[in-house]
């Protein structure tokens, strides 16, 4: 049997040493698993599982499940993960949570160690001595054992040799006496100490730094750096002021002092670095910050925090919830407030690791006989611990038992007065007396009790293997702390054995924690718990508050000799070395001798306090306060504090302090009570809630009160907390521990049944009715219903006729409640009884109570709770909560409270105890009015004592809080009014960039104005504001603010999700579904069970039943029953006005898009049109999404009604349809499909969901993704999409992957294959591109005779794709084979694949896609992903082409090859989607690129060449060439004629041509964009300005059309066209052309009726410049389209009619050409024709531009316009109009570009060659 020692003794904490050899590993899985079920780590798993299926609120899962659990413990959860669904846990939980929690997940499963030994080496081999001297200096012991060892490991060397192999004297001999590890950390400094260390540094002479006896080398291998950071400082003081730096690089070798100074640097930071290196990079995304946090949260949290604390002021925690609002913070945070497993066995560990290290190299022999002298050492050690233990049992003094503790007697004797050992003449006789009587009392109580048998039983339980365990519980927390002594005394004399030390070696954990402290004497126990409190990393300041906060002066004296003696130091030095600021003050004033004076309190003082301290909270105020004061002077001012200012001193001592200093005036304050039972209830209630258990403070408390005050405490842990004590330990405890806790608790209630009289309750004597009545009237009462009725009476003789009837019918009303009267309270009192009966004999009937209660209303329940009061003198609450537990007397006390008090009631307790309950805040601040707010905060102010703002303020932060105090300001029930231009420019800067900031400030706002603001995001971004708040905000804050605005706009609706948030995910969030099944239940629990029926598809009565269980679940189910019974009752009685659902204001919903009420009242019946279909539109996407969320909820999923569904609708609807399931069900439907769906199936639906351009990103993510690459999809889709669909798929790919598209493409591809796919990516936008034909026809041939890869690089890599197209086409020409044959000769694999696929696309994408169809199915197995892929991107383009080119190219249809190829749900989706679209045959379709004229442009330009290079011009071939090419053609014969001739074609015609026919060729000539950029600066170049060219351009365009002109102008002149109309124009039209030219117009396409009514009635009444300009160039073209259309319905003319009257000049013309353009745009065109000819005179520049601008546009229509606007046809006029080569040039136009002649057309005379107006003069 092990013999072990004394708590305390020094030589304990180096000599420690577990019984029996237990493995190191098992010990620590001991602590590391106390409290937890033997299955602990599968109960994580299967808790994580959850979290990697659902990937739904996984904070609160981590925190519990990982991030409070040690390393060691999660390798256990992860090993247990893998064998339960043979997965990586770490991979899951990365892909189920996204990228963002990665560095989180890596670093909770990687251990991190501070000072890795690879980092080490690195620096050794540098040989950077200063470097390595900074890694070493803040090590501790233990720390560089462990990095010794880890550095052996990894580097087979030790570091020793590595150090001595690297490193020169003495530069060596610092770093081997840095890394020796023999610093006294535990011992005690002083000033005197560093004096003459500091001297003795300073005269030691030469050789001091640098010699291995020197003095700085002694000191260096035995003091800490902190120590020697105060020799350095004193030495400086001592050297005049001449630092050790400088000494050093005095007196040493330059390498040498560049290591010692950074030594001497380091002592100067010691143990700041971390703390330094945290604040630096407080982040959640900041991986040194995250993987410190983990690492430190295993070894020393609580002391950075406490260090981190002293330096900077501010938690840790609270810095980084301020500083970063990342999704990891909260468990960040869990992790930070961990406090980490003690592991006792480190020391022992280390010794024993480190003799193995120094005898591996020693012989087998020299290793045997060093064991047995470590056995030898052993055993003398051992013989000595056993004298100290003797000696130390013969001198104990025996210290008394609390009983008889002064401050426990009821005469209030001063303290010390019966103190042990004092002289008793100091006291009365009869004090005298009474203390021989305890005496006495005592010995016969020894006497009497017989320890040999208990200590036979403990022995017996304890020999021999294993341990009984069981008898150890029965006996030690059964018996009193005395006979506890005389069981310890007879086993030592018994067995020769210390009983202490065999409990400690055969138990372990918290159960040997606790049978210490039992074993302890009660003073020796507070000693020990101080002193474990201060050893080691951290201190537990709970632990010092607690005891020393607790204590009368003559109680800490006792303890101060106790410590003193037994841990051979003093306790004020301890707390003076391991505590700061004023919590160190506090607890040193309490420990000062000087609190031992008469304990009186002086009422004057502690009135004068209380108000200094109310009037002024600061910290110097506290401690002046409380310095010094004696026990009873706190209680005074205590008191005072009270009953001056109705507040407790709490409140004020919360404002004066913070941290742990105010933690201890509070204990102190209340410590002081008389009774200090609530004070102990309350700290066991924060032992045992929260996460995890304080479990020190759990055994100090229950262990130190358990024969002074415990029946007390567990009656006022019940009373305060609901909950017995023994419960509440249970639940938080397990193994033996938690049975002798409960042994303990259990034996105090023993005590108090005995001490307690049984009182039965009796039914009351029942009194007849007449005298209730009576006894119930009073006289006066009586007296004055008497008085009243005799007035009565004399008033109505004298009344009319009319005041009689009314009078009477009153009279009938009162005569009516006063016979209810007699039966109400006939019901109260039969329901009293019913109560009283079902709660007075042993049991509880339950049935009868929640009958009784849930029957009632809630006035009839606090009448009936009166009542009972009356009859039974009880409080029918607290007889309820003594007879009722756990949830169902939750309920019951919520159904009990009034409703304000409930709210209140719900408000506190969602602040008390640690942590906050921000769900339960959100719920009902965010859903109260002003009104209501302020109702609850005077119950709560009332209820508590305290203010509601005060307790939010303290217990929330940011924007969370700042939200709530605006709430409950009240400031929200001003300014209802509406402002609608702030609520658009408001949505309009939410929208484009959301900030957390625009959200607070909107949120500052009345609910009408946030209402009105919503709607405007609605109507102008078609998007829900709450997507602009997401991504603003986060957290708490965003609940917040979420909550408020769906609880306006629907408040039914709003609590129907919020059931279903409290029953839905993991578990049931049972505050939040009593809270609002109880307060709505009699307001609108029928309309919210509609509206859960409704959004849910379930049954709201089912759901909970479902959810909850015994009678709990029948109280809501009765709540729930009673409220759909209430509503049936109404409507028989009575048919009620139609309701809307309640709201807290009168503001219109924007998502259910409501008229606002006094539309309602003018048009009751009538609907609009676009109302209806938007009302339908929106049945429609609710009844799609309902059929979704009930196809995958329950057991089982739908997947017929899911094929149905997504397949019917397009891809457009099925976005409205998953953004309209994220509305309802909070839920995104994509995660639902996933985890509801496998396989193909999932890969379809998947695919139909995503929007093409995303379906595309994630096809190409995962072709990459992973091991291989899937080269077949990379080429399927890039090598068939043009350049614009590949600019798209590079930013979404890039926005949803974080990653370039092109950097993984060419990482995951090679040769040629990358080099095509690259040059397609990268290829740029553009409308034509240049063809060399005759490098096509070069390149064909030589391809065709010599194919090779080097001839493929040059056509595919080099060429653009219009070139490979004309090279395409010449192979086919000259050789008759299609160019895919001489790519099979000269590649193969991916490149051959890729080239085909590339020339297939081009070429003709319907065959392209359709070939590739048939080779996913050809041959052995289907390529499901490639045949997925492309039915659903062809699916509303080509599919109904490549379903014909098919059939015709494979002769079966593809319906049939799909269905024999596929099966299951896959194929159902499948054929659905094949049988959504039709079957066409289609002419070849061209490619991607624009088919290029074999010969065109080569002959045209010889033609063109040849009629300009004869004597004359042939002007008519000239007109036949230019005229029936297309823009681009003419492009490409500017292009072929300057390679054949080297000359300008451009200028050749100039100098060829004059006058109109001029001007018109060369505008042909210019390329399509740039043309109307070309007009516009000849309109504006030179003097004057063509402000008809300006109006006629600039106020035809949209917005994006605009924009490009802008950027040609700038492109063609290198100036701003915004700038140039500045120049040239002015006033009213230059504001006008400004406008539309930067493109001011709103974009949306969305139209308000009422806006557009509204504008209209705007500009009719004031139809100025501004006031259009805003109308019709502010607005979007869609809403100046309706507004002009509400013009003319209402004032039955045309917009423009207005204009002309309004304005006058250029700038008339410019807004009817504004208002035209945006109507029929052939009817604008055609008018502007006709405006160029008629007249006299023709205006050629507007004529020509038009003509050729519409040419390849709409001529044809403009054409049939100017027909039926003005008779002849256009042909004619301009034939009649113009002469010459211009007229000519025109007629050609239309001839060859305006669609079919008309009958108009046909000459009655040809007069071609009759002069025209504008005929010029030919050169």
């Amino acid at each position: 049997m092990y013999y072990g020692i004394k708590p305390g003794d020094p030589e304990d904490v180096n000599n420690f040493y577990y019984p029996f050899y237990r493995d190191v590993d098992d010990v620590t899985d001991e602590r590391d698993n106390k409290k937890a079920p033997a299955n602990q780590a599968e109960t994580d798993a299967k808790s994580l599982h959850k979290v990697t299926k659902e990937g739904e609120r996984p904070h609160d899962i981590l925190i519990k499940s990982l991030a409070t659990r040690s390393y060691r413990q999660r390798l256990k959860i992860k090993k247990k993960y893998k064998e339960l669904y043979q997965t990586d846990l770490e991979e899951d939980l990365k892909r189920a949570l996204g990228g963002e929690w990665n560095l989180l997940i890596e670093a909770l499963f990687n251990e991190e160690k501070s000072h890795p030994p690879q980092a080490l080496g690195k620096v050794i081999k540098s040989g950077d001595a200063p470097a390595l001297v900074r890694r070493l200096t803040p090590l501790t012991n233990n720390e560089l054992a462990d990095l010794k060892e880890d550095y052996l490991k990894e580097n087979s060397e030790s570091l020793e040799h590595d150090i001595s192999a690297k490193f020169d004297s003495p530069t060596d001999m610092l770093l081997l006496t840095l890394v020796k590890g023999t610093k006294r950390e535990k011992e005690q400094t002083s000033d005197s100490g560093v004096e003459r260390d500091a001297k003795a540094l300073l005269e030691h002479g030469d050789g001091r730094w640098t010699s291995e006896s020197g003095k700085f080398v002694l000191l260096l291998e035995q003091k800490t750096p902190a120590y020697m950071s105060r020799v350095f400082d004193r030495y400086k003081l001592l050297n005049k002021g001449k630092s050790a730096v400088k000494a050093v690089y005095d007196e040493c070798p330059r390498d040498y002092a560049d290591a010692l100074a950074a030594y001497i640097n380091c002592t100067e930071t010691a143990g700041s670095e971390t703390i330094d290196r945290l604040h630096k990079n407080l982040d959640a995304t900041n991986p040194t910050f995250v993987k410190t946090v983990v690492v430190r949260s295993e070894i020393d949290m609580p002391k950075v925090k406490k260090d981190y604390r002293k330096k900077y002021g501010n938690d840790l925690g609270v810095d980084l919830e301020q500083r970063s609002s990342h999704t990891t913070v909260s468990v960040l945070k869990a992790i930070i407030n961990k406090t980490p497993q003690k592991q006792k066995t480190t020391r022992r560990r280390q010794d024993n690791t480190t003799g193995q290290k120094r005898s591996r190299s020693l012989s087998p022999s020299e290793r045997q006989e060093q064991r047995e002298e470590e056995e030898m050492l052993r055993q003398e050690r051992l013989q000595r611990l056993r004298e100290q233990e003797e000696l130390y049992l013969r001198n104990k003094e025996d210290y008394h038992s609390p009983h008889n503790s002064p401050r426990h007697h009821k005469d209030g004797e001063e303290d010390g007065k019966y103190k042990h050992g004092q002289d008793k003449d100091k006291g009365t006789k009869s004090d005298q007396d009474n203390d021989k009587k305890k005496d006495e009392k005592k010995d016969e109580k020894e006497k009497k009790y017989n320890p040999d048998e208990d200590a036979k039983r403990l022995y017996n339980a304890m020999k021999g293997l294993g341990t009984d365990e069981d008898a150890i519980v029965e006996i030690i927390p059964q018996r009193s702390n005395a006979e506890r002594q005389a069981i310890r005394k007879r086993y030592q004399e018994l067995y020769k054995q210390d009983l202490m030390a065999d409990l400690k070696s055969e138990t372990s954990g918290d159960f040997q924690e606790v049978v210490e402290a039992l074993m302890l004497p009660p003073v020796e126990f507070d000693a020990f718990s101080l002193h474990k409190a201060m050893e080691g990393l951290g201190t537990d300041e709970t632990a010092l508050i607690g005891i020393i906060c607790s204590k009368t002066p003559s109680e800490l004296e006792e303890i101060k000799k106790v410590y003193k003696k037994e841990h051979k130091s003093d306790l004020e030095t301890d707390v003076r070395k391991d505590t700061s600021g004023d919590f160190k003050e506090m607890l040193l004033n309490r420990l000062s001798t000087k609190n031992t004076k008469q304990d009186t309190a002086d009422k004057k003082k502690a009135e004068t306090d209380a108000t200094t301290l109310h009037l002024n909270p600061t910290a110097d105020t506290l401690r002046e306060i409380f310095n010094g004061m004696t026990s009873k002077q706190i209680k005074a001012t205590a008191d005072a504090h009270r009953k001056l200012f109705s507040e407790d001193i709490s409140e004020s001592i919360k404002k004066a302090s913070s941290g742990d200093a105010e933690y201890a005036y509070l204990a102190l304050a209340a410590g002081q009570d008389e009774d200090q039972s609530n004070f102990y209830a309350d700290r066991l209630h924060s032992s045992v809630s929260g996460l995890g258990t304080n479990d020190n403070q759990l055994i100090r408390i229950l262990v130190s009160r358990s024969e002074v005050d415990l029946p007390a405490i567990t009656a006022a842990y019940q009373s305060r907390h609901g909950q017995p004590l023994k419960e509440a330990v249970t639940k938080d405890t397990s193994g033996d521990y938690g049975k002798v806790l409960v042994k303990i608790i259990e034996k105090a209630e023993t005590k108090q049944d005995q001490g307690n009289k049984m009182i039965k309750k009796q039914e009351p004597k029942r009194e007849n009715k007449a005298a209730v009545e009576k006894r119930d009237k009073p006289k006066d009462a009586m007296a004055a219903a008497e008085k009243r009725d005799g007035r009565e009476k004399k008033n109505t003789e004298t009344t009319g006729a009319r005041d009689k009837g009314t009078r009477e019918k009153r009279n009938e009303n009162v005569d009516r409640n006063q016979k209810q009267k007699p039966e109400k309270k006939k019901e109260e009192e039969e329901d009293a009884v019913k109560l009283f009966n079902a709660m007075k004999n042993q049991g509880t009937d339950e049935d009868i109570i929640i009958e009784v209660i849930t029957r009632n209303s809630n006035a009839g329940r606090q009448a009936l709770r009166q009542r009972y009061q009356t009859l039974y003198k009880e409080d029918l609450m607290a007889d309820l909560k003594s007879e009722t537990s756990g949830d169902f007397q939750e309920v019951l006390e919520a159904l009990m409270l009034p409703p304000v008090e409930f709210d209140a009631f719900s408000l506190n307790k969602a602040m008390e105890g640690l942590g906050t309950d921000e769900t339960a805040l959100i719920s009902i601040i965010c859903s109260k009015t002003p009104a209501e707010l302020e109702e609850i905060k005077k119950v709560y102010k009332r209820e508590y004592n305290k203010d509601l703002e005060s307790d939010i303020k303290k217990e929330t932060s940011g924007d969370f809080q700042s939200f709530f105090l605006h709430l409950l300001s009240g400031k929200t029930s001003k300014a209802e009014g509406v402002n609608k231009d702030k609520a658009e420019r408001d949505a309009r800067a939410l929208h484009d960039i959301p900030t957390s900031h625009e959200i607070k400030a909107l949120f500052m706002e009345s609910p009408a104005q946030i209402a009105a603001t919503a709607k405007a995001h609605q109507e102008l971004f078609d998007a829900d504001i709450e997507f602009s708040i997401k991504k603003a905000t986060s957290g708490d804050a965003e609940k917040a603010y979420l909550a408020t605005l769906r609880s306006q706009e629907d408040l039914t609706l709003f609590y129907a999700k919020q059931l279903e948030n409290a029953l839905g995910g993991l578990g049931t969030n049972d505050t939040l579904l009593i809270w609002t099944l109880v307060s709505r239940s009699e307001i609108d629990l029928p309309a919210i069970k509609s509206h859960y029926q409704r959004v849910f598809g379930r049954s709201l009565t089912e759901d909970v039943k479902k959810d909850t269980s015994g009678d709990y679940g029948k109280t809501l189910i009765k709540i729930l029953d009673k409220a759909g019974e209430e509503k049936s009752k109404k409507k028989d009685e009575k048919k009620p006005a139609k309701k809307t659902s309640p709201t807290r204001t009168a503001a219109p919903s924007n998502k259910n898009n409501a008229k606002e009420g006094t539309k309602k009242a003018e048009e009751p019946k009538k609907s609009p049109r676009g109302k209806k279909e938007t009302e339908s539109k929106t049945t429609k996407l609710d009844e799609d999404a309902t059929k979704l969320y009930k196809a995958m909820n329950g057991v089982g999923t739908d997947e017929d009604t899911l094929v149905e569904v997504i397949v019917r609708n397009s891809n457009s609807e099925r976005q409205n349809v998953k953004k309209r399931y994220q509305e309802l069900y909070q839920q995104d439907l994509l995660k639902d499909l996933k985890s509801e769906t496998s396989g193909d199936f999932h890969e379809v639906l998947e695919a139909l969901m995503l929007p093409p351009v995303e379906f595309d990103a994630l096809s190409l993510n995962k072709a990459m993704k992973g091991l291989g690459t899937d080269e077949t999809a990379l080429i399927g889709i890039i090598c068939s999409k043009t350049p614009a669909e590949l600019e798209e798929i590079k930013k979404v790919y890039k926005k949803n992957h974080q990653k370039d598209l092109e950097s993984e493409v060419e990482k995951e591809t090679s040769g040629q294959l990358r080099d095509l796919l690259m040059k397609l990516l990268s290829a740029k936008v553009s409308k034509g591109e240049s063809v060399d034909k005759n490098k096509a026809d070069t390149d064909a041939r030589l391809l065709h005779e010599t194919p090779s890869q080097d001839i493929i690089t040059g056509i595919f890599i080099k060429g653009s794709s219009a070139q490979v197209l004309a090279t395409t086409s010449s192979h086919k020409y000259f050789y008759g084979e299609d160019i895919a044959e001489s790519i099979k000769k000269a590649c193969s694999g991916d490149e051959e694949k890729a080239y085909l696929a590339y020339t297939g696309a081009l070429q003709n994408l319907v065959t392209f896609y359709t070939e590739r169809l048939h080779s996913s199915m050809e041959g052995m197995g289907t390529k499901e992903t490639q045949l997925t892929r492309i039915l659903v991107s062809t699916l509303e383009t080509d599919l109904p082409a490549i379903k014909g080119k098919y059939k015709s190219l494979y002769g079966q249809p593809l319906r049939d090859v799909v269905k024999k190829e596929t099966s299951g749900d896959y194929q159902k989706v499948l054929l659905a989607l094949l049988d959504k679209v039709g079957e066409v045959k289609v002419e070849e379709k061209q490619g991607r690129a624009q088919s290029v004229s074999s010969r065109g442009p080569a002959e045209d330009a010889i033609k063109i060449y040849k009629a300009m290079h004869r004597v004359g011009t042939e002007e008519d071939v000239v007109v036949e060439i230019v005229c029936k090419l297309s823009n681009t053609e003419r492009q490409q014969l500017k292009k072929r004629y300057f390679e054949l001739y080297k000359q300008d074609l451009e200028k050749d015609l100039r100098s060829e041509l004059t006058g109109d026919f001029e001007d018109t060729i060369m505008a042909l000539m210019v390329p399509a964009d740039n043309y109307d950029a070309r007009c516009l600066h000849e309109a504006m170049k030179g003097f004057g300005t063509d402000e008809t060219t300006l109006i006629g351009i600039v106020c035809s365009k949209d917005p994006s059309q605009m924009e490009k002109l802008r950027q040609s102008y700038k492109q063609a002149y290198s100036r701003d066209l915004e700038m140039d109309i500045v120049g040239e124009t002015s006033g009213d039209l230059r504001e006008l052309l400004l406008a539309l030219a930067m493109g001011k117009r709103d974009s949306s396409s969305r139209t308000d009726k009422k806006t557009a009514q509204e504008n209209a009635k705007s500009v009719h009444d004031d139809p100025t410049p501004d006031n259009l300009r805003r109308v019709l160039v502010s607005s979007s073209i869609a809403q100046a389209q309706a507004t002009i259309t509400a013009y003319r319905e209402q004032y039955k003319e045309e917009m423009s009619d207005l204009i002309k009257r309004a304005t006058s000049g250029d700038l008339e013309k410019a807004y009817v050409a504004v208002v035209k353009a945006m109507g029929d745009e052939s009817t604008f065109y055609a008018e502007r024709i006709h405006t160029a000819m008629k007249g006299a005179g023709t205006n050629e520049a507007q004529l020509t531009r038009i003509i050729i601008a519409r040419s390849e546009v709409d001529l044809p229509a403009i054409k049939v316009k100017y027909s039926k606007l003005y008779g002849p046809s256009l042909k004619k006029d301009i034939g009649s109009d113009t002469s010459g080569d211009y007229r000519r040039t025109l007629l050609k136009l239309i001839d060859h570009w305006g669609g079919p002649e008309l009958p108009e057309d046909k000459p009655s005379n040809s007069n071609n060659n009759k002069p025209g107006k504008s005929e010029r003069n030919r050169r």
